[in-house]
């Protein structure tokens, strides 16, 4: 469950990379897979019917086009859940921060209801200083040991 709420989260930063574009481009759609580890994880019991769930977990995100600056970075993301009497997510929010190749780093934050996730860019530095955007994401598979993979897609803008 932990792994799948982080998958979510980690999903919706993946959408968010920006890469290299020409000087004529201002737009760019974008897609790919985000491989993630918990490597932290706290439950606190706030009543019967609800848990509040806080992660971390970290990714290497892979675009689709592995000409993208943003192929094969590194990526953190932290968050905290809503937890139902059944352990089920009801609402989750959170932030990531991607570090590609060239040390540029950009973040996210992201917000999740149930299985599906939408993000949005907060700022970065380099090439992708007064970048904007949103995606989605939606968990595709996770692992009894807490790992998980993500789906995401988006779309955004370059200054």
């Amino acid at each position: 469950m932990i792994a799948r709420l982080q998958g979510i989260a980690v999903a919706a930063v993946l959408a968010v990379s920006l890469p290299l574009l020409p000087a004529h481009a201002k737009s760019l759609k974008a897609s790919g897979t985000s491989s993630y580890v918990p490597v932290n994880s706290d439950v606190t019991p706030l009543s019967e019917e609800a848990n509040l769930l806080r992660t971390q977990s970290r990714a290497i995100l892979m675009a689709d086009d592995p000409t993208l600056p943003f192929h094969l970075s590194n990526q953190d993301c932290a968050g905290t859940y809503l937890l139902d009497a059944n352990g089920q997510v009801d609402t989750g929010r959170g932030y990531c921060d991607i570090i590609d190749a060239d040390d540029d780093i950009w973040w996210l934050s992201w917000t999740t209801k149930g299985d599906d996730g939408t993000w949005e860019v907060m700022g970065g530095t380099g090439k992708y200083e007064g970048m904007t955007g949103t995606g989605t994401s939606k968990v595709l598979s996770q692992a009894a040991d807490g790992r998980f993979a993500v789906r995401w897609e988006g779309t955004w803008e370059m200054k």
